[in-house]
């Protein structure tokens, strides 16, 4: 997990209303995303501010042939606002990252269709790059009167729950940690966190991070974050690159509506169906990342053990609350176990 927050000419980076048409750093922030997408192997997700921002700035890196060089690194596919487009760009996007080596890069906004509800396991998504804080829009209307109901509700202590300006920034980081959760979808997956922004180096702004990410969060200069990712990734070689056979199995249907998430059933040996059927064996899973101080760097390899402690089950079978909570366990496999740590209150008919 890393926050670089200039570009590799040191301009300053920032989605603010301050640069909200300034070419210099639509420029700075597509040289930098190029450079980055040299070190990133298979998919990569980005994420803007805002439609408007992903645009604009799209439309300053076709002018200034930054765009023609990252389709020549990566088949890169924008977002599209209908869904029928959505749903077709998005089958090409899998397909594309399944069978190119240098696979596919999806450029996309915050609060937008593939930020949540999507699942991009594995090589669908190495890394994601966000370039900005999404504030919601502050003229909006449905905006206005939110903040002025929380304003009116603060004066009175019986109805007090937050400030306007603490529930505007909770919005925004909200959108932040739903497009990050993109990354890691599973205990043998790793990838790449990446913030574009100076703005998350403020310490107040760190604390809104999810808590997974949020004590690993380290500012890196450009040269010195992209030589991290790089070793990052030279060290996860001979991988077994998966990914879906069509949209359906990532919990989107044809009408690109999010669907729930299919649950992960468990053989005995602790080893998912999905995994058996990609590589025939767990020994051939890519295995769980070992780390040292250094190798946090701006990258985040995390196993569920690192978020929540394994639990031990009857028979001395450990797994993760991850799988506890998430996989289907049948008395066969793994035995029930009980996840809270507190007794239970008898029940008051």
């Amino acid at each position: 997990m890393g926050i670089i927050g200039k570009g590799p000419d040191n301009i300053q980076w920032s989605s603010g209303y301050e640069n909200r048409d300034n070419i210099s750093y639509r420029r700075s922030l597509g040289r930098g995303i190029l450079n980055l997408l040299d070190s990133i192997p298979d998919g990569v997700l980005v994420f803007f501010s805002s439609y408007w921002t992903m645009q604009s700035s799209i439309e300053t890196w076709t002018a200034e042939g930054i765009w023609d060089g990252m389709n020549k690194k990566k088949t890169c596919f924008v977002e599209p606002t209908n869904r029928n487009d959505f749903t077709a760009a998005l089958a090409d996007y899998f397909r594309i990252v399944k069978q190119k080596e240098n696979g596919a890069a999806f450029f996309g906004v915050c609060r937008g269709k593939i930020s949540e509800g999507v699942d991009f396991p594995d090589c669908c998504a190495r890394a994601v790059i966000v370039t900005g804080v999404p504030f919601p829009a502050a003229k909006e209307p449905r905006v206005l009167v939110k903040r002025k109901y929380l304003d009116q509700s603060y004066q009175q202590v019986e109805t007090r729950t937050l400030t306007s300006h603490d529930w505007y920034n909770r919005e925004a980081f909200s959108a932040v940690n739903q497009a990050l959760g993109r990354v890691i979808r599973h205990a043998q997956d790793f990838g790449a966190c990446i913030l574009c922004d100076y703005r998350f180096e403020m310490e107040g702004n760190r604390r809104m991070l999810s808590g997974w990410l949020r004590n690993v969060a380290r500012s890196y200069t450009f040269a010195l974050g992209k030589r991290s990712m790089a070793e990052f990734f030279a060290g996860h070689t001979g991988i077994v690159r998966s990914a879906p056979q069509d949209v359906s199995d990532m919990g989107m249907s044809g009408s690109a509506r999010p669907a729930s998430r299919p649950k992960r059933e468990l053989s005995a040996d602790g080893t998912s169906s999905s995994c058996k059927s990609a590589c025939g064996s767990r020994s051939q899973c890519m295995p769980e990342p070992v780390f040292d101080n250094a190798a946090l760097s701006v990258y985040c390899s995390l196993p569920v053990t690192s978020v929540a402690q394994p639990l031990t089950a009857e028979g001395g079978k450990r797994i993760s609350v991850f799988d506890a909570l998430n996989a289907q366990v049948s008395s066969t496999s793994l035995p029930s176990v009980n996840l809270s740590t507190e007794p239970k209150a008898p029940r008051v008919s």
